[in-house]
């Protein structure tokens, strides 16, 4: 690249700005420091479109100094904080000096967006959806709507969505229901997307957010198995209790009164274990009446010897 060639901008601001919608122009100054005169095109290699140079081009004296003309239409495909880049060649295609500078987006459009599952929708007792939380954050240089859309799948059935006016750096929140019917499925046959998509168009092409199916799914599952429980408990609840046995109820046998007392209190103490009384803590006693056993108990608290040898 020849040294004796320079482009230099006008503009002292250290950077161009681009308004959508709106025609933005600035001047160049293209300078020849040789002594020959040079057949000069000006070529725009970025962006693709939407900007040029007028004229785009020129012969150049020896040490002539020319003004030129960028226009950078409003639809330039500018992305926000990118350069224009502009070389100075020959007729040949040989590069003389090359020109990069910052332009920035203004009056446009962006934002930030987040999304949350907030709820679940319940039709018939029965979860059918979702209820999506989707934050967004400004960040235009003006007052801006927002229009929130759901990328489309047959499955999904989202009612329309109101836009959301919000002021620079000012954060609105909106819910979103989305209702999944589970018997429509799509061209994959797949019932749901691989994710749920909720986006933005802004300035600059659209901001996008993205929640896994699997985490939805697993929200429904967890909502109906909640929902279950204060059924299970409501079933029990009303079980009729069982009925008394009929063991329980029937009276204890009477008491044997012509029983000696010494014999009573011999047949009390085999049937304790040793070191324990048949009185309880405060010597109320522990349990039947001294030589009155419940019935059933006269065979294990007084075996007999009749069978052992003697």
């Amino acid at each position: 690249m020849s040294s004796g060639f320079r482009i230099e901008t006008l503009d002292r601001s250290g950077r161009w700005y681009l308004s959508p919608g709106i025609r933005s122009i600035y001047d160049l100054r293209v300078r020849n420091e040789t002594r020959e005169a040079t057949d000069c095109l000006l070529r725009v290699e970025d962006p693709p479109s939407g900007v040029h140079v007028d004229p785009s081009s020129c012969v150049l004296r020896g040490s002539e100094v020319r003004t030129v003309t960028v226009i950078l239409e409003g639809d330039a495909p500018v992305a926000r904080s990118q350069r224009v880049v502009i070389a100075l060649c020959t007729a040949g295609g040989q590069e003389l000096a090359r020109f990069e500078h910052p332009v920035v987006i203004t009056g446009g459009s962006d934002c930030s967006l987040t999304l949350a599952l907030d709820d679940v929708l319940w039709e018939e007792d029965e979860p059918h959806g979702v209820v999506v939380s989707c934050t967004v954050r400004s960040q235009s240089e003006g007052p801006t709507s927002f229009a929130l859309g759901v990328t489309p799948h047959p499955s999904l059935c989202v009612a329309p969505i109101e836009p959301l006016a919000l002021e620079p750096g000012e954060t609105g929140r909106v819910l979103i229901p989305v209702r999944w019917d589970r018997s429509v499925k799509d061209e994959q046959g797949r019932n749901h997307p691989p994710t749920l998509e909720i986006g933005v168009a802004v300035s600059n092409g659209r901001r996008t957010g993205r929640i896994r199916w699997d985490l939805i799914e697993e929200k429904l599952r967890s909502a109906e198995r909640q929902s279950r429980e204060p059924r299970r408990e409501e079933n029990a609840s009303a079980t009729p209790a069982a009925a008394p046995s009929a063991v329980a109820a029937m009276p204890s046998p009477a008491r044997n009164e012509a029983q000696p007392a010494a014999q009573s209190g011999t047949a009390s103490a085999a049937n304790q274990p040793a070191g324990v009384s048949a009185a309880g803590q405060d010597g109320a006693p522990a349990g039947p009446a001294p030589g009155l056993p419940e019935r059933g108990a006269a065979s294990v608290a007084a075996p007999t010897n009749a069978n052992e040898t003697p």
